[in-house]
């Protein structure tokens, strides 16, 4: 069942919907195949299914998502960077556009105004006429102050297509999170050395569960986002400067997790880590 067959059943129904919730079946043989720890009642595949979309995508998103498809991971995560820095330029490109097109604009107010001043001394009396020589050199001033911002201005390159450059992140970002789905439910279901490490067993309280899941999300996105394969350390140990902080973040952001799971031997070293105590995380 998914959310759109969910949906179906409850609005087709006049006055009541009955949904009948039942155990999760354990097929497995007992003697070669113990059963789950971690078994959901009814409700628990209720609220997945309501969850669950199985709906058909738009053809020009399936053929925007093609190309990105047909690449590894690693290579996924590489153009995922370099758009991620090729949209940051050409937003800065953007915004020197902005501001010197502001300047311009400014400039050429400075003209008229200038040029109405020049006017209006022309049309004066003689006092006003003794101040023609000052207001006309201020004019020409103003002039050439406009003149060397436009020129500036059309020196300045233009940004290029940045609704194509979000579009083909999108695109990647999509494939990256559908190849990273069934990592997340793989190690959610059987914790890897580096989870238990850092989160503990699945815990059985529901509300310490969606935490511990939330805590696997993070740490399966940052190790594919940055390609960390090391079987028994979370995070790895990033050796560029973007890399560092960004471990450093994950790490802060997972110590919040560890507080709402009360890990008090995780956050102990993960204050050692943050010192320098410790040996660090490798890669």
């Amino acid at each position: 069942m998914d959310k759109q067959e969910f949906y179906v059943a409850a609005s087709r129904s006049r006055e009541e919907t009955y949904l009948y919730a039942t155990p999760e079946i354990q097929a497995q043989r007992e003697e070669y195949a113990p059963r789950s720890p971690y078994l959901r009642e009814g409700l628990g595949h209720i609220a997945e299914a309501t969850q669950r979309d199985d709906s058909q995508t738009a053809a020009h998103d399936e053929a925007r998502r093609f190309e990105p498809s047909e690449l590894s991971t690693p290579a996924l995560v590489e153009r995922r960077v370099a758009l991620t820095q090729q949209g940051i330029e050409e937003g800065g490109k953007a915004e020197r556009l902005r501001e010197a097109t502001s300047r311009v604009e400014q400039s050429r107010q400075l003209v008229a105004d200038a040029a109405a001043r020049v006017a209006a001394a022309e049309d004066g009396g003689r006092a006003a006429r003794k101040e023609l020589p000052e207001l006309r050199r201020s004019y020409e001033w103003v002039r050439e102050g406009l003149a060397n911002r436009e020129s500036k201005l059309a020196e300045l390159p233009r940004p290029g297509d940045r609704d194509a450059i979000r579009g083909e992140l999108a695109a990647v970002d999509g494939v990256l999170a559908e190849r990273r789905a069934p990592q997340i439910a793989a190690a959610q279901i059987a914790p890897p050395s580096y989870v238990v490490r850092e989160l503990g067993e699945r815990p059985a309280d529901p509300a310490k569960r969606e935490s511990w899941n939330r805590g696997v999300k993070q740490i399966e996105t940052y190790r594919q986002e940055h390609g960390v394969t090391d079987k028994s350390r979370a995070f790895g140990q990033g050796k560029r400067p973007q890399e560092r902080s960004a471990r450093k973040q994950a790490e802060r952001s997972l110590r919040r997790i560890q507080r709402e799971l009360g890990l008090k031997r995780q956050l102990i070293r993960s204050r050692q880590l943050a010192q320098g105590i410790g040996r660090g995380i490798g890669r």
